[in-house]
C-alpha cells in the first residue's frame, strides 16, 4: 500500500475514533446531566451514535475504495 493511500486510511481511521470519542463524551455528559430516563436525552444520544455509524460507514467505503486496487491485482494474479 502507497503512502499516498496510507494517509486516506489513517484519516479514516481518525475520524471513526474522533466520532466515538466525541460520542462517549457527549453519552457522559447527558448522565451526568440528566441521570434519569429522559426522551430528549434518548434521542440526542441516539443521533451522537448515528453519527459514529454514518462516519464508520465512510470509513469502510473509504477503505474500500482504497484497497480495492490491491485486492483486484493480487486477485488477478
Amino acid at each position: 500500500v502507497s503512502s499516498d493511500d496510507w494517509r486516506w486510511l489513517i484519516a479514516a481511521m481518525a475520524l471513526v475514533w474522533a466520532a466515538e470519542a466525541t460520542n462517549t463524551a457527549f453519552e457522559h455528559l447527558c448522565d451526568v446531566v440528566r441521570p434519569e430516563f429522559h426522551a430528549s436525552v434518548k434521542r440526542a444520544k441516539d443521533i451522537a451514535a448515528a453519527a459514529v455509524l454514518v462516519c464508520a460507514i465512510a470509513a469502510a467505503l473509504i477503505g474500500a475504495l482504497t484497497l480495492w486496487p490491491y485486492a483486484a491485482r493480487y486477485s488477478a494474479a
